[in-house]
């Protein structure tokens, strides 16, 4: 059975296998393309120092804080794709594990001084 195309498409007949083809979004799950998407992920990791000196409290202040931090650092996973926590539907939405062109979360880092008085 084939669909009322337009006269510029009448030479390629969308039919039922276009719309339920491996990969279609229509088809439900295709099982040639689930794999195990277990992960394990260093989200976080922060390191501070605390100086206190004469110098420091001679400028009125008690202490400076020194702290630099990183997020997302690393993924452990054997997924293929870009990254086991990306959804291309996003993620409010009740479907899950489409990973199709997804962006991975970003990785950054945060340096910060602190002046205490």
């Amino acid at each position: 059975m084939y669909e009322m195309v337009p006269a510029m498409y009448a030479g390629v007949p969308i039919g039922e296998n276009w719309y339920t083809g491996l990969g279609s979004i229509y088809s439900g799950i295709a099982e040639p393309f689930i794999e195990n998407a277990t992960y394990t992920k260093l989200r976080e990791l922060s390191i501070s120092y605390s100086l206190s000196s004469d110098w420091i409290r001679r400028n009125g202040f008690k202490h400076v804080d020194l702290r630099i931090s990183g997020r997302n650092l690393h993924t452990w996973t054997n997924y293929t794709g870009a990254d086991p926590e990306t959804n291309l539907a996003g993620a409010a939405a009740l479907v899950q594990g489409y990973d199709f062109y997804n962006l991975p979360q970003t990785r950054s880092f945060v340096f910060s001084v602190s002046l205490n008085r």
